[in-house]
């Protein structure tokens, strides 16, 4: 407590009033100063918990990369900045540490923004001049008949390049609010637990969803395409980005080791060595035992790049702390232990698999083999690179890029690149290249010239294991995506900025400062006011898109399950017309609210356009004046109207209100490809749709040759150039589109035998030259409604080809190949041939119950009665109630033993069609 005041003292207030004043303004200041520090209190937690939770909570959201994922991660940074910002206004003359990639994060936004930049067809020839030749009909001065507009930009998908920004904007605030909060060696040093505590805790959600889980990520959530039942992944869709973040966090968690056992070690080797607590020894174990379970967790991802990630991201810190003498014996003992016990549980659990992948390097026998993709996908961007390489196509556009280069059919799509460097190099050019590159070599150095010139201990351990992370993100990034993962990214920048900071606190231990720039409250107010704003739009774009995904998702599932209905053979044509009514209208529903949330995704305009016409041709079927689209078409030109008005007026009588369908499908397509004019399929749209707006004919062929411009591989593009070619009366031209479009997948391959069917085999054998999957089109095409002699044609080749394939094969997928031999021979009426087909599935798939149960018929059929009895029973154990099986068994029985034969009616009923 304080004294009260003396007499003189209160004389002296009452008698100088000015004394006074000063008195309480002193008063005054002292309780403001009081309030500054607890609001710079404050501030600074706020600082630490924007980074926690960007280190920790935004990777729970799909690694960062779903829209909600995307949204808090900018949001947590956004707060953390602007927390920082506010904490400098509280300071009298605020510092600006001078990091030294300020211009290289300018240079980069820079890059983006010239990218969006409208500009004259003059400049845009110089910079992409790939742009005029793959969009003619967007040319100034074109002379088609089909009206599109003027292309003006270096990007080709502005508002994936305008998220480009927003999320470079994030990354820069990200690195530069870590080179500001960190101070002193022990913030870097906590920074560090942090990114070793989110990869053991990542490692274990990932072993627990795996070991535990119900497929669904968290427990909770369904992915569209993935599921967490095949390998370790955590909160990533993909194994490879999980293994990497994992790999960010094994050098900081060997420092972490390495620093524990060490202080331990000199604990151990003082007088103080009765002191030492058990809590130590316990926080060494624990770190020893999450080391291990890392390592365990990113094996059992069995990715192939990040092992090798992980083994370079341990090799890096020991071989330094070795240099450096850092690594003690009980470092060294540690070390090897948890190797043994990592190597003893993979051998224990998933070895065989594991083994499996790695040597599927070499092999890549087939097509569908993924290392096999990759280098196509490498090859093709090899040609596709040097037509953009002035300015890059635009961030983002890889997706839309890619397919105009691309020749092999894969069923997936290649989001990214497979590889963040030559996915940089394609999206911005040289420029964004040269950035990247100078950015990597700058936190590579940094981290040299910190272990180099420190004369600390503790600051060599750090930036040992910072330079661990920096090498993986740069390496492994060669072959794979992992810069475009936000929680990936978001480790690899905060190591960059401690790596920074590192070097700075060596350089001071010479007698160096940290260059820095000082400014007054005033100019830290302005900054603090334009980065709410850059934030509030920032968050804005994030809003909708993050809004619009759960839609997307459920479209996207409904669209799987409804093409793969589709293939299946229908077994009520009412029941299945319902059921794709009833499909497509929850689609169009779902794509509807993904564009009122996100109205400038330019995919789902063109599936909306899809959907309408979808709607319109089975809207149609019950019309009363029932006519497709196509015949609407031909007959609106043939009519030759003398004006569109004149037009319109037929149309709203021929077809009436489903006319609303067409106009919404061209609206849709037309924003779509304003969006992003590479949607080649949005082209297709438009020749179908292009009487509506009362073009010539002329205008259809060239919305085709603009769809063969930008996707001169897609099967559906073809097979529109190959109608539009027999409409002109050129069947060589058609034939050449078509055998392309054949050997692009099971979708096209349908549509072309039907285009043809009545085509002899010859005709197709020697023109498409069908795979193993055309081949079966073909025999069930003739099987069903054929000529039999062309399905025997087919037959006999298509079944070498199967039984080869199934030679191949083990297990259940061998199984299934010779099933589908016994098949076709059982159809060529060699039933000798069919039965050891079904005898070699067995050897493939012994407890497959189907495939014995087929076995033990066919032998009865063959009166194998004898033979017959060991599968009979082996199939009643396991379906005792099947009474066809018991009827078999009784009369295998009885003729094995010599009884009289049963009539033919009483076995004729219990006989298998020949589609078994």
């Amino acid at each position: 407590m304080s004294n009260p005041p003396s007499a003189i003292n209160r004389f002296d207030a009452e008698h100088e009033p000015n004394r006074m004043v000063d008195s309480h303004t002193s008063f005054d200041f002292e309780q403001v100063s009081g309030l500054t520090r607890n609001w710079q209190r404050w501030l600074s937690r706020t600082i630490d918990l924007g980074l926690a939770g960007t280190i920790f909570v935004a990777p729970l959201f799909m690694g960062g990369r779903h829209p909600w994922g995307n949204l808090v991660f900018v949001g947590l940074i956004s707060a953390s900045v602007l927390a920082w910002t506010i904490r400098q206004i509280t300071v009298d003359r605020g510092r600006w540490i001078v990091s030294g990639a300020e211009w290289l994060v300018l240079a980069g936004i820079a890059i983006l923004f010239c990218q969006l930049l409208p500009t004259s067809p003059e400049w845009l020839a110089r910079l992409s001049p790939t742009i005029q030749e793959r969009l003619p009909l967007w040319e100034p001065s074109h002379t088609s008949p089909a009206e599109m507009g003027i292309w003006n930009r270096v990007s080709l998908t502005p508002e994936a390049t305008r998220g480009g920004i927003v999320m470079l904007l994030a990354y820069a605030m990200l690195f530069f609010v870590v080179v500001q909060r960190v101070q002193h060696l022990a913030d870097a040093e906590r920074l560090l637990r942090w990114v070793a505590t989110a990869a053991v805790a990542m490692a274990i959600l990932g072993l627990a969803q795996y070991l535990v889980g119900n497929g669904r990520f968290l427990w909770f959530y369904a992915h569209p395409t993935r599921d967490t039942f095949e390998t370790v992944k955590g909160t990533f869709a993909n194994r490879n980005h999980f293994a990497h973040f994992l790999a960010l966090g094994v050098g900081p968690l060997i420092w972490w080791m390495q620093k524990a056992l060490d202080r331990r070690g000199r604990s151990i080797g003082s007088r103080d060595r009765d002191h030492l607590s058990d809590r130590e020894r316990l926080a060494t174990t624990f770190l020893a035992i999450s080391l291990g379970i890392v390592a365990f967790a990113g094996l059992l991802s069995f990715s192939r790049g990040g092992i090798a990630a992980l083994l370079l991201a341990a090799a890096v810190p020991v071989v330094i702390y070795a240099f450096k003498s850092l690594l003690g014996t009980r470092s060294v003992f540690a070390l090897i232990a948890i190797t043994i016990l990592v190597g003893a549980g993979v051998f224990t659990h998933g070895y065989e698999f594991l083994q499996k992948r790695l040597q599927s390097v070499t092999e890549a026998r087939s097509m569908e083999d993924l290392s096999r993709a990759r280098f196509l996908l490498w090859e093709a961007l090899a040609d596709a690179i040097p037509d953009y390489v002035v300015l890059g196509s635009g961030v983002g556009s890889h997706r839309e890029v890619y397919p105009t280069y691309f020749s092999h059919h894969f069923d997936r799509e290649f989001t990214h690149a497979e590889s963040g460097w030559l996915q940089v190099l394609l999206e911005t050019g040289v420029p964004g290249l040269l950035v990247v590159l100078i950015g990597a070599g700058l936190a590579i150095a940094w981290c040299v010239r910190a272990i180099w010139r420190s004369r600390s201990r503790s600051l060599t351990a750090c930036a040992a294991a910072v330079l661990a992370g920096i090498v993986v993100s740069v390496l492994h990034s060669v072959v794979d995506f992992v810069w475009y993962i936000p929680a990936c990214m978001s480790l690899a920048l905060i190591l960059a900025a401690v790596a920074c900071r590192l070097n700075q606190l060596a350089a001071s231990q010479t007698g160096s400062q940290s260059p820095s720039i000082v400014m007054v409250r005033l100019g830290w107010t302005g900054v603090t006011i334009f980065l709410v704003l850059t934030s509030a739009f920032m968050l804005k774009s994030l809003w909708g898109p993050a809004l619009a995904a759960s839609h997307w998702e459920r479209y996207f599932e409904l669209s799987l399950a409804h093409d793969q209905s589709a293939e299946l053979p229908p077994t009520d044509e009412t029941e299945s017309q319902a059921v794709s009514s009833e499909s497509i209208a929850l689609m169009r529903g779902h794509l509807s609210r993904v564009l009122q949330h996100h109205p400038d995704n330019a995919r789902a305009h063109v599936r909306m356009a899809a959907i309408c016409l979808r709607l319109f041709e089975m809207e149609q079927k019950d019309a009363a004046n029932a006519m497709s689209l196509a015949v609407i078409r031909d007959a609106a030109l043939a009519a030759r109207f003398p004006s569109k008005e004149a037009q319109n007026e037929w149309l709203d009588v021929a077809i009436g209100e489903n006319r609303k369908l067409l106009d919404q499908a061209l609206k849709h397509v037309h924003r779509g490809l304003q969006l992003c004019p590479l949607q080649g399929q949005g082209y297709v749209y438009l020749a179908e749709l292009s009487f509506l707006e009362g073009t010539s004919s002329r205008a259809k062929g060239a919305y085709i040759e603009q769809a063969l411009k930008v996707r001169p591989h897609h099967g559906s593009v073809l097979l529109a150039a190959g109608r539009e070619a027999v409409l002109a009366n050129d069947l060589t031209k058609a034939l050449h589109f078509w055998r392309e479009a054949f050997q692009l997948g099971s979708e096209y391959q349908t549509t072309i035998v039907r285009l043809l069917g009545r085509m002899p085999a010859s005709f197709f054998l020697e023109n498409f030259n069908p795979d193993a999957i055309g081949l079966r089109m073909l025999f069930d095409h003739y099987e069903r409604g054929g000529p039999r002699d062309q399905a025997e044609t087919i037959g006999r080749i298509y079944v070498r080809k199967v039984e080869q394939q199934a030679s191949l094969e083990t297990g259940t997928r061998a199984a299934r190949f010779w099933i589908d031999a016994h098949r076709i021979y059982r159809f060529l009426g060699d039933t000798a041939r069919a039965t050891k087909c079904v005898k070699a599935a067995v050897e493939a798939a012994p407890r497959d119950y189907h495939v014995r149960r087929l076995l033990a018929i066919r032998l009865c059929e063959q009166k194998c009665f004898a033979e017959a009895v060991e599968p009979l029973k082996w199939c009643l154990h396991r379906k005792p109630r099947d009474k066809a099986l018991r009827k078999y068994l009784s009369r295998a029985r009885r003729e094995a033993s010599g009884a009289d034969e049963p009539t033919a009616e009483r076995v004729a009923p219990l006989r298998m069609s020949t589609r078994q």
